[in-house]
């Protein structure tokens, strides 16, 4: 099956290598227009040359002969009629082997043996992630962190500064540079606000999921009173710590870092993996309720969008790549999550409502989690003198961050950006300051917390907490 997948896709790569000739190869209205590529042609709506009108003293002597020629948008059609049939079998092709690929996927995947990746060695004969994965030997948790991914850092930190480069080119950057003049400070310090405040209510969310009741079907170990409980400072900094593993080890991230500090404080690791395991469930639920809230105050609002963002069409084909790549490879990337859900999480949500002022806590700071980077990114706009619905604009935030796990590249990287700059343009702002927004934001939200991430981890590390 891989090899008529293989084959499959080859015919695919040819098809859309035959579409972007069509595409790019100029065309031409001999002795009238040069149109150029059919693409930019109709991209830009690029208007014909016209002959002048007879007895005009510009009528050139062969007008007539040049009034009969096809004009330059009947060329292009034509051309973009063989880019359509090109780029079609293209994607029928592409489909059919990613199909097939799957396929024997999934299979390979039945007959590999079921594992625990993030604590536990993987068997060699088991394929890998697209990225490598942070194992660590399930002896070792609570003893050791994993080490650093280089080859994902390399990963996240070459589509970052790419996002950082090309976006601005898309909007175009004239219209950026623009935006950027009209920066208020004091906007800024608003944004960093919710930041901070992020790193209290992932605390929060952490010490409300410990105190309910788990344990796990088949090794059960009921937490009991002399159960370890971090106080609200250590859960506070290792939530400001996991903004460092969360990037640098984005497949362990930060639920593995809170696991690794309650084992090694004493917790067993099935009671801390099924905390954390409630924890995630819920913050997954609340995350799509407050998204389909937020999501139809939006749509009532009814933005009507802002100034076109010029190739915005490229940032679009590049998320929806990337975000099907990653549904592609979703079996293997989330299936052996550290946290992975199961009937004994069921049960536990179960008993949840028996214990109604912690399931409050919980489901109010996943909420509260749920929109720390709406509210930064409400504030970015107005950084750069826009004003924009406050529903919107939360909107277009829970989207970008739900594409940003789906998509293949670490954390979203590259894809996040994009997804902002394209929502706040469908919010109601201008290219420029939209996509000067997406990066404040992104800046703000993950390059930024990297470096008191760091300092708290290596703190943490020394006082032997983690």
């Amino acid at each position: 099956m891989w090899m008529v997948a293989r084959a499959l896709l080859v015919v695919s790569a040819v098809a859309f290598g035959v579409a972007v000739f069509f595409g790019a190869l100029p065309v031409t209205n001999p002795g009238v227009q040069q149109c150029g590529s059919p693409a930019l042609f109709a991209i830009r709506n690029t208007d014909d040359v016209r002959i002048p009108s007879p007895g005009s003293p510009d009528e050139p002597e062969n007008a007539a002969e040049l009034r009969a020629q096809r004009r330059c948008r009947l060329r292009v059609d034509e051309q973009l009629g063989h880019l359509g049939v090109a780029l079609g079998v293209s994607i029928v092709f592409g489909l059919a082997g990613a199909a097939f690929g799957l396929a024997d996927d999934r299979l390979s995947y039945r007959r590999a043996p079921r594992f625990e990746s993030y604590l536990r060695e993987r068997p060699t004969d088991v394929p890998a992630d697209p990225w490598d994965q942070p194992v660590v030997p399930i002896d070792d948790l609570g003893e050791r962190l994993p080490d650093i991914e280089w080859r994902e850092v390399r990963v996240v930190l070459g589509v970052g500064v790419l996002a950082f480069v090309g976006l601005p080119l898309l909007a175009p950057w004239s219209a950026v540079r623009a935006a950027l003049g009209t920066v208020e400070p004091g906007w800024i310090a608003v944004a960093l606000a919710p930041v901070a405040l992020s790193y209290v209510v992932a605390a929060g969310e952490v010490l409300a999921a410990i105190g309910s009741p788990t344990g796990r079907a088949g090794d059960i170990e009921e937490p009991t009173a002399s159960d370890p409980t971090p106080g609200a400072a250590i859960a506070i900094e290792v939530a400001v710590a996991s903004s460092y593993t969360g990037r640098l080890l984005p497949e362990y991230g930060p639920a593995g870092l809170t696991v690794h500090q309650l084992v090694r404080n004493g917790m067993s690791r099935p009671v801390a993996v099924g905390r954390i395991a409630v924890l995630e469930t819920v913050a997954v639920a609340s995350h799509a309720l407050v998204l389909v809230v937020v999501g139809l105050v939006a749509l009532a609002s009814g933005p009507v969008g802002g100034q076109s963002l010029g190739y915005g069409w490229v940032a679009v084909v590049l998320v929806v790549a990337l975000v099907a790549a990653g549904a592609v490879a979703a079996p293997r990337r989330y299936r052996n999550l550290v946290v992975r859900p199961d009937r004994s999480t069921v049960a536990d949500l179960q008993a949840l409502p028996g214990r109604p002022s912690r399931l409050a806590a919980m489901i109010g700071s996943c909420v509260g989690l749920a929109l720390v980077d709406g509210l930064v990114l409400v504030a970015a706009t107005h950084v750069f003198g826009t004003s924009l619905s406050v529903a919107p604009v939360l909107a277009v935030s829970l989207v970008a961050s739900v594409a940003g796990v789906a998509a293949l590249t670490p954390d979203g990287a590259g894809v996040v950006e994009a997804m902002l700059a394209l929502g706040l343009v469908w919010a109601g702002a201008d290219a420029g300051p939209a996509v000067a927004a997406a990066l404040l934001t992104r800046l703000l939200t993950f390059w930024l917390p990297m470096l008191p991430g760091w300092i708290a981890l290596s703190r943490l590390q020394r006082d032997g907490v983690v």
